[in-house]
């Protein structure tokens, strides 16, 4: 497994002084961070229903895998609290009412908060870490007594229909908050996703970051949800299902569904919805991406849908990278240490972790051909251009500019987008008439038309700067937001 180690943290610190001037390279050089520890267990899974995959109880295994400790999942949610403003608490039991006593209600913890959309996880089984599973609560359209809409999802990877009893204990233990108000209504998804043993921490804290999580905004801040429209969303997956008054067996969501480890479970919730875009994924992401991106072969020669056991590396990453981060604040201190620091440091030592070097635009949009033959290189290497060029103008915004850098900045811009739009045209034009594969396809439909959109609003506030050069009023209005189309947050690739 790939590991965080010093030197990556020295360096990314080291390239990350300019933006802290009050801390020397002496001061980074005396942080003595220690190494983060007991985020994780190593080992292998075995495989549930092996029988179905023609192979004898035990007979197969996930191998390597890593399970999160307690410690590794409350750094991971923070970690997501800073990066897509995740709202993931931990409850102190694994019994489903435990949320639900007098003095500490979680629904009446999340009815104090305010927003016209509200939406809270409470993450099941962290204490006596035996399983975890989701409470999902959601409220749009503002407070409840003020008309707001609520509702909770269950949430819980080796659940299946027999398990509606925990909808309707919820209902039973909630009942009493309702009265005199709309009832709560509760969606629980009813197939089995999990096949291993132990990855329901990584299950229930992606499905709680998915849900709960927003996109971040190119002048700061969050924006919407990365999946929108929850409350319709889940009405609109109900299934024919015998069912208590106010529980609503559903499908799951596709966003959720794949992350599935039985591949039946994603045809069964999603089979209609292969091609469609994921919410809160990079542009051409589909299911029917992760299912041919992820996949893992056993010792017996058996394929299984891989994408749990590879997030949970990932997952370890995050955390440790967590752990440092909140070092580095507590020594440096946390009016030097902001969350945009944060967020930077976090994002630059991902890409050294898993080995990612930054090349320029150029030499990015140069090799885009080379990657034809592979459609997952060839959009990844698409979107990390893009992302480089919106990674610029923000540099230049944070950087107090002068109209003659916003200028600059805007023409250098204009330029990228439109050599890397010719070269995405032209590597498109190669595929043969019905050759395009479909996630190529999706692609395609997205970034060529926020490409153009891009140019045309870098276009405008490159007259808005020369207006103001002249006298006038006009700001540069869409200094703060670069690059059109950026809700496509990437909300799976953490």
């Amino acid at each position: 497994m790939l590991r965080v180690t010093a030197a990556q943290v020295e360096q990314v610190l080291n390239d990350m002084l300019p933006q802290m001037p009050r801390v020397s390279a002496d001061i980074l050089n005396r942080l003595d961070l220690d190494p983060p520890m007991g985020l994780f267990i190593a080992g292998n899974r075995p495989i549930h229903d092996a029988a179905a995959l023609s192979l004898g109880q035990g007979a197969a295994a996930f191998e390597p895998v890593v399970t999160l400790t307690p410690k590794g999942r409350e750094l991971l949610a923070r970690y997501y609290a800073g990066k897509y403003a995740a709202e993931i608490a931990f409850s102190p039991s694994s019994d489903m009412h435990a949320g639900f006593r007098p003095h500490h209600n979680f629904i009446n913890r999340c009815r104090r908060l305010d927003g016209f959309e509200v939406r809270r996880a409470l993450y099941l089984g962290h204490v006596d870490n035996v399983h975890g599973s989701l409470l999902v609560y959601v409220r749009e359209g503002g407070k409840a007594d003020q008309g707001g809409k609520e509702s909770l999802l269950c949430y819980d990877s080796i659940t299946e229909k027999s398990d509606l009893v925990d909808g309707e204990e919820l209902a039973e233990a909630i009942a009493d908050l309702t009265q005199g108000a709309e009832p709560i209504e509760i969606f629980q998804q009813i197939r089995k996703l999990q096949r291993d043993y132990e990855s329901c921490w990584v299950f229930a804290m992606k499905t709680a970051v998915t849900l709960t999580g927003r996109e971040r905004g190119d002048a700061g801040g969050f924006d919407d949800f990365l999946v929108p429209d929850l409350s319709a969303a889940l009405q609109a997956r109900r299934l024919d299902e015998p069912a208590a008054e106010g529980v609503h067996p559903i499908r799951a969501l596709p966003e959720v569904v794949k992350v599935s480890q039985y591949l039946d479970a994603v045809l069964a919730d999603a089979g209609g919805e292969l091609d469609a875009p994921l919410h809160g994924a990079k542009p051409g992401m589909t299911l029917r991406f992760f299912l041919e991106k992820y996949t893992y072969t056993t010792s017996d020669g058996i394929q299984l849908l891989d994408y749990a056991r590879q997030k949970g590396f990932r997952a370890v990453e995050n955390a440790s990278i967590q752990d440092l981060s909140e070092q580095v604040g507590h020594k440096l201190g946390w009016a030097v240490w902001t969350p945009e620091r944060q967020y930077t440091f976090a994002e630059k030592m991902k890409s050294l972790v898993r080995g990612r070097t930054d090349q320029t635009v150029g030499y990015n949009i140069a090799t885009l051909e080379p990657h034809l033959h592979d459609p997952v290189q060839f959009i990844s290497q698409g979107l990390k251009v893009q992302a480089q060029i919106r990674a610029e103008l923000r540099g230049i915004r944070a950087s107090q500019p002068t109209l003659d850098d916003f200028e600059s900045a805007f023409g250098r811009a204009i330029d990228q987008l439109q050599r890397l739009k010719a070269k995405l045209t032209q590597c498109l034009a190669a595929y043969d008439a019905g050759a395009m594969p479909v996630a190529v396809q999706k692609f395609r439909e997205q970034i060529l038309p926020q490409l153009q959109s891009s140019i045309a609003d870098l276009q405008r506030d490159l007259l808005a700067v020369a207006s103001e050069r002249g006298g006038g009023q006009e700001q540069p209005t869409r200094a703060d937001q670069p690059f059109a189309g950026a809700s496509a947050n990437p909300a799976i690739r953490a």
